[in-house]
This record gives structure tokens, sequence and C-alpha cells, in this order.
């Protein structure tokens, strides 16, 4: 979870990648 958060970091801003992406990875990872 922690690499994907970091790679996608790059792409969307923060505050996008900690609420909605949060959840999303979470079934991806």
């Amino acid at each position: 979870m922690f690499i994907s958060t970091e790679k996608v970091s790059l792409q969307i801003p923060h505050q996008k990648v900690m609420p909605n992406n949060s959840r999303m990875f979470d079934l991806s990872g």
C-alpha cells in the first residue's frame, strides 16, 4: 500500500491521494 500511494502521490496531489485513493488502494493492494 505504501509503495502505491507514493507512486500516485507524484501524479495526484497529496490531499486526493490520502482520502479517496486510500480506499481504492486497500482493495488493490
